[in-house]
């Protein structure tokens, strides 16, 4: 089941195979998050790592690799878009 999208991945609900936990499953392309001599994926991995422990910061609990894309398995929020939200409050 797709979450959502945007301009550099996917995300889908994903369920441990034995326990039944249901996970966001980020499927980012690669290729899209490499700028010049930075690679704003590895960033995005190392500030959610960085903040793991956070209280409002979603979890990042493993990451997978292929050739062409990077799955980050993360903790499934729920209560809709965050984006949806902040336009709801400024109304």
């Amino acid at each position: 089941l797709q979450l959502g999208y945007g301009a550099f991945a996917t995300v889908f609900i994903g369920k441990h195979k034995e326990l039944g936990n249901e996970y966001a499953v980020k499927k980012i392309d690669r290729s899209k998050m490499v700028w010049g001599d930075r690679d704003a994926l590895e960033d995005e991995i190392s500030n959610l790592k960085a903040v793991r422990e956070g209280p409002n910061i979603v979890k990042l609990y493993e990451e997978y690799y292929n050739q062409h894309d990077c799955y980050l398995v993360m903790e499934l929020m729920q209560g809709g878009e965050l984006f949806d939200r902040i336009i709801e409050k400024k109304t």
